[in-house]
């Protein structure tokens, strides 16, 4: 008896919970998820709502109306080991391409033989495709080896606001002999965010 009377006592509380909540708001009220400080791009220290899913490992920022948010938070990551290979004179490889996204943040680091002046074999072309520069990588000291191989560094980002649109990258032999790639050599490319809206 004492069993059965606690159980109808619980259940009438429930219902009573559940009426003031539905009750108080007219019916049932939506639940934001809070940001992730640890998740870059996200809204944070915002009153806006918005609600953060994974769907496929890649973390949208969604609003209410189902539209998404400007930039979408990804981590794609792309190895490329250039051992044994060689690029001809002048030539060029494409490594990445997002389009029809813009790359908003992203890096590269790269392995590759470069001079006694630590000055790299090849050019990192960057940009939105056909309309690609080089850029001046950072040199990582330490982990270099000048006259042989260097580790270098770059950012990546486009700024829509100065009409920098960044979707593809590519490495280029500005010289008129083939380079072929030594032992260790790598390009590394991670995109960490995304906008839609990249011409092509």
């Amino acid at each position: 008896m004492q069993v059965k009377n606690n159980k109808v006592i619980v259940g009438v509380f429930a219902a009573v919970i559940t009426s003031m909540i539905l009750g108080a708001n007219g019916g049932i009220t939506k639940a934001f998820a809070q940001a992730n400080p640890a998740v870059p791009g996200t809204n944070q220290g915002t009153s806006s709502n918005t609600t953060s899913g994974t769907m496929s490992n890649m973390k949208m920022n969604m609003s209410t109306s189902g539209t998404t948010n400007k930039t979408t938070v990804v981590r794609d990551s792309q190895t490329i080991l250039l051992e044994g290979k060689t690029l001809p004179a002048k030539d060029f490889i494409h490594l990445y391409d997002s389009t029809p996204y813009m790359i908003m943040n992203g890096h590269i680091a790269m392995k590759v033989p470069c001079d006694t002046s630590s000055k790299p074999a090849v050019n990192v072309l960057i940009g939105s495709a056909p309309n690609v520069k080089p850029v001046q990588p950072d040199l990582i000291k330490e982990l270099s080896k000048p006259g042989s191989m260097c580790l270098y560094h770059v950012d990546v980002g486009s700024d829509v606001a100065k009409k920098v649109i960044q979707t593809d990258i590519a490495i280029q032999n500005p010289t008129n002999s083939a380079i072929t790639f030594p032992p260790t050599s790598t390009f590394v490319i991670g995109v960490n965010e995304i906008m839609p809206g990249a011409p092509g």
